[in-house]
């Protein structure tokens, strides 16, 4: 499977589960305590990963998965060529580093 595509997936369902636990700390608990329970477990391990990386791959995952960013967000801070000699490998590491 193409790591662009997993992140993709990866960063949208973080984003789902974490709009989930907002909801239930606004009271708007429309989900069963199962589905709560896996978004907290799916949150905190995500979060946990990405604060394990190492600073410039924190950077571009935090950016990716956490916010949801697309497109050419990194060009205020990196060359493109930067960006991508160095997201090939924070990928690598962030799905490694999710699977263990």
């Amino acid at each position: 499977m193409n790591n662009n595509y997993t992140i993709r997936t990866l960063s949208e369902n973080y984003r789902k589960h974490k709009r989930f636990l907002k909801e239930k700390e606004s009271g708007i608990n429309v989900h069963s305590k199962e589905e709560l329970d896996n978004s907290n477990y799916i949150v905190k391990h995500t979060e946990m990963v990405v604060n394990s990386l190492r600073e410039r791959d924190r950077f571009i995952i935090y950016n990716e998965v956490i916010l949801g960013k697309q497109g050419d967000w990194y060009r205020d801070c990196l060359s493109p060529a930067t960006y991508y000699r160095h997201r090939k490998g924070a990928y690598e590491r962030f799905l490694r580093c999710l699977n263990e």
